[in-house]
């Protein structure tokens, strides 16, 4: 924001350690949002405050957050969560576990698998609407394959990266004794 003189913010969160990894800041700073939007990252925005109003059309003015002490960062991703709740027994609440502790997206690991996967999808759909939390799920095939394998049916090529000779084998009889 160019011209401060006209210029307020909705949402001032001030004296904060802001760290941005993607940028290389960590040092205490002010954020200043309008229209849901960051635009300005500054050591002091209290010129860009905005007083309360009580007469008509009212005006809350600049919500401020006092962040000192606490660290400003964008969202986290939380690696490996299991949020599947209903089909997997240790399953936590998305929305009620991540959002307080800074975490804006989920990949959920263990829960979704070849027999749940369907079922992952669609109410995913209907939670995502009303969630601020994107859960994507980290599909392990290994069930499926066990499951082939066991059936006697068409086995499926591993996912190893390494070649085939250096993959690590149990040694026969013949391989043994030389």
């Amino acid at each position: 924001m160019q011209a401060r003189d006209s210029q307020t913010l909705d949402l001032l969160v001030r004296n904060g350690r802001v760290i941005d990894p993607a940028t290389g800041v960590d040092e205490q700073l002010d954020i200043g949002v309008k229209y849901g939007r960051i635009v300005a990252i500054e050591p002091d925005l209290s010129a860009w405050i905005r007083s309360p109003v009580g007469t008509y059309p009212p005006d809350v003015g600049t919500v401020v957050i006092d962040a000192a002490g606490k660290i400003v960062t964008p969202g986290l991703i939380d690696m490996h969560a299991h949020v599947y709740t209903g089909v997997c027994p240790l399953t936590v609440p998305a929305d009620e576990t991540s959002s307080r502790s800074g975490v804006t997206t989920i990949v959920s690991a263990g829960d979704a698998g070849a027999h749940t996967i369907e079922g992952f999808r669609h109410p995913r759909r209907e939670r995502e609407q009303d969630s601020c939390i994107r859960i994507h799920p980290h599909f392990d095939d290994r069930s499926s394959r066990l499951a082939r394998r066991r059936s006697g049916g068409p086995r499926v090529p591993s996912t190893s990266t390494k070649p085939l000779e250096q993959r690590s084998r149990t040694p026969t009889s013949s391989s043994a004794s030389k």
